[in-house]
């Protein structure tokens, strides 16, 4: 699974396509089992839209439409902030918007 934050420096949501451009072409989504995109800090309800749009625009261009996605996770530079173990087990459930971290 592939996590993302925006962090605090609040890119455009174009900038963040170009970084998923970038890990497609590296081969990084063709190996990701699901994108995981934290709650975008200091971004408006349209800018978080255009963060979708962007997002859905990319993984179709790479081929991967169906790579599941959860968006919106407390996690990163958010509050509350969750804390993700890295290199733990997840799973994303992205019908219910949920993710389980094995403990």
């Amino acid at each position: 699974m592939l996590a993302l934050e925006t962090s605090e420096d609040v890119p455009p949501p174009a900038q963040v396509g170009y970084w998923l451009r970038n890990y497609a072409a590296q081969g990084i989504l063709a190996g990701a089992a699901g994108l995981m995109l934290a709650r975008p800090r200091g971004y408006t309800p349209e800018r978080v839209e255009d963060l979708s749009r962007w997002v859905r625009r990319v993984l179709a261009e790479a081929g991967r439409s169906d790579l599941p996605v959860v968006a919106n996770v407390d996690f990163g530079h958010t509050s509350p902030q969750l804390t993700l173990p890295l290199g733990g087990l997840a799973r994303l459930d992205p019908l219910a918007g949920r993710v389980t971290v094995a403990p």
